[in-house]
């Protein structure tokens, strides 16, 4: 078995979504704290639920490229749809995965509706068709807080920056 260390954009969905949880039990794991929304991303990848991504993912939700690491920087933003179809591929092709984020939050102790929290290590190993590897980089995860009907806020990804490795 070949290990292969791929760049971060792999992560974002480039490669290729058995979806492993429903989205009706996903929406019971509301993302209430960024720690609890860094908490379910995680999750989403190790069950490869894109459902469950959806429901983290904002409607106006856009990825940015670290332009270094592609071949054709002239696409190196995507929205909603793109990068829900991009997962789907990729989480049908793998058949083992493991997600490690480690994310510093926001200096502030009143978060703003919304924040960035720099993610300074973003770790996966996959496996895909034998063939093992590793994606790790840096990224930006900027954050919404939407409130909820009973006063609490609800956490949503608006913008995944990728700054490479």
């Amino acid at each position: 078995m070949k290990a292969k260390l791929l760049p971060l954009l792999a992560l974002s969905g480039c490669l290729f979504t058995a979806d492993r949880v429903n989205p009706s039990q996903a929406s019971s794991l509301a993302a209430t704290s960024g720690p609890t929304f860094f908490a379910l991303f995680q999750q989403t990848y190790q069950t490869r639920s894109v459902g469950m991504l959806s429901q983290l993912l904002a409607h106006d939700y856009q990825f940015q490229a670290d332009v270094g690491s592609l071949a054709d920087p002239t696409s190196s933003t995507w929205g909603r749809d793109v990068e829900l179809d991009r997962h789907r591929r990729m989480f049908q092709a793998i058949s083992d995965v493991s997600l490690q984020v480690q994310y510093d939050a926001p200096i502030a102790t009143d978060v703003p509706a919304e924040s960035t929290w720099t993610v300074s290590n973003l770790y996966m190993t996959m496996d895909i068709q034998d063939t093992f590897y590793e994606v790790a980089g840096r990224a930006e995860f900027r954050l919404r807080a939407v409130p909820q009907a009973d006063s609490s806020r609800s956490y949503e990804l608006v913008r995944w920056t990728d700054l490479g490795n």
